[in-house]
């Protein structure tokens, strides 16, 4: 009767050791999951950065490569230059081409010359002419430093409307930025691959 006492005790200690044993190991595996569970929410929580406005608002955003960032700026001064020089009506033409030619370098002064040649600005107060534009696509190069951008130009007149699709290449530098240029983008070969009527 005590041998089969011991032997029932030898059991329990055996069966209490795996027990301990299995609860020591699913400690150090929670703690492990813990541990890397908070290590990928710092990391996360790295990637956002915060900033305030101009009043006083924090925000926040996520934090990308410099190189992105680059590319972004390049776009918006693509889109910008594209819609102040093909976006103008009868109020806004001198003041849209003055700043647009803050973005382009000696292209600019080529495409003015056109617009002069083709009596844009008169047109626009005698034919009543309102341009807008629709943006569709811009590639950037960043090896390459050219790219190339896509709209639709909409000719609002008396008569009706007139959709035409203006495709252009062109290249870029990198300048200083400034209060006319905040980019610090200088488009130049700018050039007109197509500019076919699609709807009238």
């Amino acid at each position: 009767m005590e041998i089969e006492t011991l032997r029932n005790y030898k059991r329990a200690f055996e069966l209490l050791k795996i027990i301990v044993i299995i609860i020591i190991i699913c400690g150090f595996a929670s703690d492990i999951g813990i541990y890397l569970l908070c290590r990928q929410q710092i990391s996360a929580q790295k990637k956002i950065v915060y900033f305030v406005d101009n009043t006083g608002n924090t925000k926040s955003g996520k934090e990308v490569l410099v190189s992105s960032v680059r590319e972004i700026q390049i776009k918006a001064a693509v889109k910008k230059a594209y819609t102040l020089w093909y976006q103008i009506d009868e109020g806004s033409y001198s003041s849209n081409i003055d700043e647009a030619l803050y973005y382009f370098g000696d292209c600019g002064k080529v495409m003015l010359k056109d617009y002069n040649d083709d009596r844009v600005g008169y047109n626009l107060k005698e034919k009543n002419l309102i341009l807008t534009v629709d943006i569709n696509d811009v590639k950037i190069d960043m090896a390459g430093h050219k790219g190339y951008i896509e709209g639709i130009q909409t000719i609002k007149r008396d008569e009706g409307k007139v959709k035409r699709n203006i495709f252009a290449g062109f290249t870029f530098t990198d300048i200083s930025p400034s209060d006319m240029n905040p980019f610090g983008v200088k488009i130049e070969n700018w050039e007109i691959y197509n500019k076919d009527i699609i709807n009238q």
